[in-house]
């Protein structure tokens, strides 16, 4: 366990201005002028304003952050606090105990311009807001493997991130023996947060919502009304940390916007209300945040809190967070380094004790490996070169995590859309094509048909073909159906060298031809203007479908054998269901297949009418199977 050393600055206003009050670990104090210009007016004021408005630059913060640094470290504190920074077997405590109107200053900012370091983001220092507040009773830390709880509290309608963040958490929980998750979701009124606080008695309180200044200043957060429907409240800081009373709670995380903002005059603020309630570390905010900063921190954080020789405890993990943040940042990001806030009372970094998982049993006989296996039928079938692919966005496999993020999956555009346009509930429209669609509708409506094409366009700018568009590009088909129009196809077939002839859209095909290689694009192609992406083009689509050109149609119908090979398609979507009821004549064509890793009966009973065997695995799995008997 790493040692500790406190460096606490206190700032105290005088008639000549601010002093610096210094201490290490509680020894002797010492006093010096605090030399940096914060006035309303000033230069660095105006630095300040553009990191509020996040127009800032790296640059922005290393000016501020030399200029607190510097300002705090006059002499005799300068000389104290080099001689406390050369014992290099430490870990750092940066503690600001501030009055109200300096805790607007992004003190997390702090840079050594000798030592060339933010030092929030240095590997042995962490950057933590020390209240002086009397405070309440503070829990205390539970014995040794004690049962822990994570009480995760997501206000519905808060957005489509939601899934992703809670599946980190419980992926995180899974690194603890000791720790389970309940989470409050749905309608969360402050009566619901109330209830499941003295029911859970919650370890750990994680929020996940939104947080906004009033016409005040003052920090509000997103809850819902009890009177049901779209109905929303906004309480403030102070109504907020009611419940927390007599708390259990020894970590409350808000990873919602200025959750660790304060006002100039007053006692306010998530952090410094929970301190005084008796939660004895709180991470917020500071500024408006990213979802994907956001749950891209909440991941690191958690993953640094809950294991490794430092687990429990809360300062080691937020610095590993910046840090992350900080080697991750783009030049529009900067802020987000500086945005999490630390508020810690006092000798309580280590808020718990947190028991590894069992190690996995030592087997007598290593369990024999997956080997998929496919219909001989199928097999037979590809080997004779009569399968005809209906292929969509699903070929793709999702990310494992958020960090390896595919940027070609169809839910990852989908989110990056929703951001840009009020479609907070598209997390609630259903299966993947349908929740872009939403999405789509959305963006359009509020925006301009050319923005979404624009943004599309922009979105897919640099994408290659995947490993999987570049295998389905090199098999022997007649023909093959996309149903998404990211242009990954096409490209793909242009990387093997081979050029099909393309059908644009299903209204105007070109001259067809049995024998020529064909790429039938069913929803367009981003590389030409008639894309169908909103819910209505979806509608005009399957119209036309019911009008499919025979040419088209006769890809599968006029030669004996053909047979359907739908992948990395859902099995409930409205216009590949269309088509295949057009595309599938059982006399004289083979059998059909539905490659299909997450079914319900409902599904398997439509498929079955139409004589489709749905086989239970991934689609890439299969397309890799299937290449390596192409080339074997």
């Amino acid at each position: 366990m790493v040692g500790t050393r406190r460096l606490t600055f206190k700032l105290i206003k005088s008639e000549a201005g601010y002093r610096v009050r210094f201490c290490e670990d509680g020894g002797s104090p010492i006093e010096a002028p605090f030399q940096a210009d914060l006035k309303d007016g000033g230069r660095l004021a105006a630095v300040m304003a553009r990191i509020d408005n996040d127009i800032c630059s790296y640059d922005d913060l290393r000016d501020l952050g030399t200029e607190l640094w510097t300002g705090l470290n006059t002499e005799p504190i300068g000389s104290a606090v080099a001689e406390a920074r050369r014992r290099s077997d430490s870990f750092f405590h940066i503690c600001f105990e501030l009055p109200y109107e300096l805790e607007r200053v992004p003190w997390e900012t702090v840079y050594d311009l000798d030592g060339a370091a933010l030092l929030a983001a240095e590997p042995n220092y962490c950057v933590i807001r020390t209240p002086n507040i009397e405070c309440e009773a503070i829990p205390p830390i539970k014995e040794s493997r004690a049962e822990l709880c994570l009480l995760a509290a997501v206000p519905e309608g808060s957005g489509l991130g939601i899934e992703q963040e809670l599946n980190n958490l419980n992926r995180a929980v899974k690194l603890v023996r000791n720790l389970r998750v309940s989470s409050l979701r749905g309608r969360v009124t402050p009566d619901s947060i109330e209830e499941s606080l003295q029911r859970v008695r919650p370890d750990i309180f994680h929020f996940v919502g939104h947080g906004e200044l009033n016409s005040s200043g003052d920090f509000t957060i997103r809850l819902n009304s009890v009177e049901g429907g779209q109905q929303e409240i906004w309480n403030t800081a102070d109504q907020f940390s009611l419940p927390f009373a007599r708390p259990t709670t020894r970590l409350a995380v808000f990873n919602c916007c200025y959750g660790g903002h304060s006002t100039r005059t007053s006692l306010s603020g998530l952090g410094p209300l929970l301190l005084r309630r008796g939660v004895p570390a709180i991470v917020a905010m500071r500024y408006p945040i990213a979802d994907p900063i956001a749950r891209i921190f909440s991941e690191f954080f958690y993953n640094a809190l809950l294991k490794g020789e430092n687990a429990g405890r809360v300062d080691i993990a937020i610095q590993y967070a910046r840090s992350r943040l900080f080697a991750n940042a783009t030049a529009d990001q900067w802020r987000s380094v500086v945005t999490p806030v630390l508020y810690l009372a006092h000798g309580q970094e280590k808020l718990f004790n947190v028991a590894s998982p069992d190690p996995e049993p030592i087997a007598s006989r290593p369990p024999a490996p997956f080997e998929l296996t496919l219909p001989d039928r199928l097999t037979n079938q590809f080997k004779l070169h009569r399968c005809v692919p209906i292929v969509g966005s699903g070929i793709v496999a999702p990310p494992r995590d958020r960090l390896a993020m595919v940027r070609s999956t169809l839910p990852a555009l989908t989110e990056h859309l929703s951001q840009q346009c009020k479609a907070e509930d598209v997390g609630q429209a259903g299966f993947a094509e349908q929740a872009f669609q939403t999405a789509a509708e959305v963006f359009a409506h509020e925006k301009m048909r050319f923005d979404l094409i624009d943004a599309i366009r922009l979105w897919y700018e640099n994408e290659e073909p995947s490993p999987t568009h570049l295998a389905l590009a090199s098999w022997r088909v007649p023909a093959l159906f996309y149903t998404h129009f990211d242009g990954l196809m096409e490209t793909a077939f242009q990387r093997r060298g081979r050029a099909p002839k393309i059908v644009y859209t299903l209204s105007d095909p070109p001259d067809l031809q049995q024998g020529e290689l064909i790429l039938v694009l069913v929803r367009g192609t981003l590389t030409k203007d008639a894309m169908v992406l909103t819910e209505q083009d979806n509608e005009d689509l399957a119209a036309e479908i019911d009008r499919l050109p025979a040419t088209i149609e006769q890809v599968t119908t006029a030669v004996m054998g053909r047979s359907l090979l739908l992948l990395g398609v859902n099995p409930r979507d409205a216009i590949v269901r269309k088509l295949a009821r057009r595309l599938i004549r059982p006399r004289n064509q083979g059998p059909a297949f539905f490659v299909c890793p997450k079914y319900t009966s409902a599904d398997k009973a439509y498929w079955d009418s139409l004589n489709v065997e749905l086989i239970d695995a991934e689609p890439d799995a299969v397309i890799a199977k299937l290449t390596a008997l192409s080339t074997g």
